[in-house]
C-alpha cells in the first residue's frame, strides 16, 4: 500500500497558502505564529492545506492542538442569600475537505465547566446590639452554617483522528477549522459577582495520509 504524507506545524491562525492544481502527491510545509485567543462562537480556519490524490483513495487526517482554557468565577452573598455563577469555554475542531465535513465532524478538543456556589451570611450583624456591640450569643447558636461549593468538569482531546472518503481525483483543499464557546452566567446575582471565560489555541499540527482502504470498509461506527 503505497502512503502519501503531508505534514504541518502551526500556531494559531497561521495559515498555509493554497497550491494550485500542480500541487504534487507528497508535500510537507510549516508555519510559526503565537498563541491566539479565538473570537467566541465564530468558526475559523486555523490550517488550510492542498493535497493531491488519485480516485478511489482515503485521506486519514490526524489533528493535534494545545488549547487551553481560562475560566474564572467570584460570587459575593449575604442575609443568607445563595448566589452561583458559572463560567465555560470550550474549543470544537473539525475538518472539511473541498467543503465537505470529514468523519466524524464536529471534536470537542478541550472543554471546563466551572461553578461557584455561595451562600454567606452577612448574618452576624442580626445578632449585633446596635447600642453595645456585644454579640448576642444566644443568637449566634442558631445560625446557619455558610456555604461554599466549586464544581468542575473537563473534556480533553488533544489529538484526534478524522477520515474522508474521496471520490475523484485531483487536489483537494484540506481545512482544519476550530469555534470557540464561552458561556456565562449567574444566578442570584449580588453586586461584586465577576464571571469571565476564554478558549486559547497554541501549537498545533496536522498530518494528511493518502491511503486505499479494504474493500467495503466501514470506517465510520458512531451512533
Amino acid at each position: 500500500m503505497k502512503k502519501y504524507t503531508v505534514v504541518v506545524s502551526i500556531l494559531a491562525f497561521v495559515v498555509a497558502p493554497l497550491l494550485g492544481q500542480n500541487q504534487p502527491a507528497a508535500k510537507a510545509t510549516a508555519k510559526i505564529g503565537y498563541i491566539y485567543a479565538l473570537e467566541q462562537d465564530v468558526p475559523t480556519v486555523i490550517l488550510s492545506q492542498a493535497i493531491k490524490t488519485p480516485t478511489g483513495k482515503g485521506l486519514f487526517i490526524d489533528v493535534s492542538v494545545e488549547c487551553g482554557l481560562v475560566t474564572d468565577t467570584l460570587v459575593q452573598s449575604k442575609k443568607g442569600k445563595k448566589t452561583t455563577a458559572k463560567a465555560e469555554a470550550s474549543v470544537m475542531v473539525w475538518v472539511t475537505v473541498d467543503g465537505e465535513y470529514a468523519d466524524p465532524g464536529h471534536v470537542t478538543f478541550c472543554k471546563r465547566t466551572q461553578e461557584l456556589t455561595a451562600t454567606f451570611s452577612g448574618l452576624l450583624s442580626a445578632c449585633v446590639d446596635p447600642v453595645t456591640g456585644i454579640i448576642d450569643p444566644d443568637c449566634v447558636a442558631i445560625l446557619e452554617p455558610e456555604e461554599v461549593g466549586l464544581f468542575l468538569d473537563t473534556m480533553t482531546a488533544n489529538s484526534f483522528n478524522f477520515y474522508y472518503g474521496v471520490e475523484w481525483s485531483g487536489v483537494h483543499t484540506v481545512e482544519v477549522w476550530a469555534q470557540i464557546g464561552t458561556p456565562i452566567s449567574v444566578i442570584g446575582l449580588d453586586p461584586g459577582a465577576s464571571f469571565a471565560a476564554e478558549a486559547l489555541i497554541g501549537k498545533g499540527s496536522v498530518t494528511i495520509d493518502l491511503v486505499r482502504l479494504i474493500k467495503d470498509e466501514d470506517v465510520v461506527d458512531l451512533p
